[in-house]
């Protein structure tokens, strides 16, 4: 199964190199999905949800679990899975507070999409949320819909790398650059080989993927050249998009940066 997931990530995100590729699904694959269905929520530490939310999103799939545990080829499965799904959205509704743009993504994991059920939709399901009309992918991966969606996104407007001006002590911002998307994206800024500048303090990203550094710092500066300039990654479903790089050199003290 991680192959396959592998296979869908190239397709989608051959802007990423494969020692990236392998990074990105070595770290969010749990082996326990073959075996054991998939992996129950251990805590809520770190939720923006209620104490209780753990053990009731894991009731909400407890009977999806044991099927799939016993038969992974049960047709029962089908409404199980949609059962779960409309179970989980209502427990987050009431339980957790969601921002808009993580609601977008979330709405992505509750649309009718529905890989147990012979037509990949709930049971009953129009077919009109962010999934209808996808087809089988053609190409060197071999993959079709049922193993995984080609959102649809459009990649950014142009890859040119730049360099920009910045003055130690001073805000600095990039924005992400042009780019095109139908429904729920999340934004990091890392390199080429998906090492992310880390968020802290006085480093802030946008819902949309604007950069912010409150205060240019050396180690901030420092930071950038170790990596050989960073990018505006969008990952949206399975689809991961890399903009050009984006790279700093320090200026003199008053110089304009912007």
């Amino acid at each position: 199964m991680k192959d396959c997931v592998f296979k869908v990530t190239k397709y989608c995100a051959d802007s990423l190199t494969d020692s990236s590729i392998r990074r990105i699904v070595d770290k969010n694959f749990h082996s326990t999905e073959c075996s054991e269905g998939p992996a129950q929520i251990e805590s809520s530490a770190g939720l923006p949800c209620s104490s209780s939310f753990a053990s009731e999103a894991n009731a909400c799939g407890k009977t999806f679990r044991k099927i799939f545990v016993g038969d992974k080829s049960n047709s029962s499965l089908c409404a199980e899975q949609a059962k779960k799904k409309k179970c989980l959205k209502n427990l987050i509704d009431s339980d957790c507070t969601i921002s808009f743009a993580d609601r977008e993504l979330l709405d992505l994991g509750f649309a009718d999409y529905n890989p147990f059920c012979a037509n990949n939709r709930d049971p009953g399901a129009t077919g009109n949320d962010q999934c209808h009309g996808v087809k089988d992918i053609s190409g060197p991966a071999g993959i079709n819909a049922a193993v995984g969606i080609k959102p649809d996104v459009i990649d950014f407007v142009s890859k040119t790398d730049i360099a920009r001006t910045v003055n130690l002590g001073d805000p600095f911002s990039f924005d992400c650059p042009p780019h095109g998307d139908k429904y729920g994206a999340s934004y990091t800024w890392g390199n080429k080989e998906n090492i992310e500048l880390n968020r802290d303090e006085h480093i802030a990203i946008t819902p949309v993927g604007t950069l912010h550094i409150m205060c240019v710092t050396q180690a901030d500066v420092d930071k950038i050249s170790g990596l050989k300039g960073i990018a505006c990654t969008i990952v949206a479903a399975n689809t991961i998009y890399q903009s050009g790089i984006r790279n700093v050199n320090e200026g003199s003290p008053g110089e304009n940066s912007f």
